[in-house]
C-alpha cells in the first residue's frame, strides 16, 4: 500500500490533511486456518502492552491525538480511557458499537466474516463500511453512518447518527 501513496500507521502520530492519526502496526496477524499469531516482523509486545504504550504516545502529541486507529479493541481500550484521542476506532467481534459522548467507534466485520465462522470462501454474514465525520478545523467527530452489503448483494444505508461533539 505504501507504494500506491498511502501512509501506514506505525505506532507515530501521522499528520494528513491537518488531522493527526495514530494507530500500531497490529502485534497479531490472521493465518488461515491457524489463528491468530504474533507477527514475525512486529514488535514484541502484548495487545494490551501496546495500548498502554501508544496511549502514552498520544497523551504526548499536543495534549491529544485528532484520530487513534486500532484493530485490537484491547490496544485501543487504554487510549479510549486516557481521553487522548477526540475519536478511537476499532473492530469488534459481531455487530457495531458507538459510544456519542466519549467518541468511540467499534466496526463490525468488513468482510462478511461472522463470530465462529471461517474467513475463507464466500461471506457468512454482512460486511459493513463505516463512514465518519471528521471536523478538519477542529479534528472532533461530527457524524457517522454505516453502509451494510449482505451475502445475497443487497446494500442497506443507516440513517446518519451524530457525536456530542460534533
Amino acid at each position: 500500500m505504501a507504494e500506491n501513496g498511502f501512509e501506514i500507521l506505525k505506532g507515530n502520530v501521522v499528520v494528513a490533511d491537518g488531522l493527526s492519526i495514530l494507530g500500531p502496526i497490529n502485534p497479531r496477524v490472521n493465518i488461515p486456518l491457524g489463528g491468530k499469531r504474533a507477527r514475525a516482523d512486529g514488535p514484541d509486545e502484548t495487545t494490551i502492552s501496546l495500548g498502554d504504550r501508544l496511549a502514552a504516545v498520544a497523551c504526548n502529541h499536543n495534549e491529544s491525538v485528532d484520530i487513534f486507529v486500532a484493530n485490537e479493541p484491547l490496544a485501543a481500550a487504554s487510549t479510549h480511557k486516557s481521553g487522548c484521542a477526540k475519536l478511537v476506532v476499532s473492530a469488534v467481534r459481531g455487530n457495531h458499537q458507538i459510544d456519542t459522548e466519549n467518541p468511540l467507534v467499534m466496526l463490525a466485520s468488513s468482510s462478511g466474516a461472522d463470530v465462529g465462522e471461517i474467513s475463507l470462501g464466500p461471506p457468512y454474514a454482512a460486511g459493513e463500511r463505516t463512514l465518519i465525520e471528521v471536523n478538519s478545523n477542529t479534528g472532533q467527530p461530527v457524524s457517522y453512518q454505516f453502509v451494510r452489503v449482505g451475502p445475497d448483494g443487497s446494500v442497506k444505508i443507516s440513517t446518519p447518527g451524530y457525536f456530542a461533539t460534533g
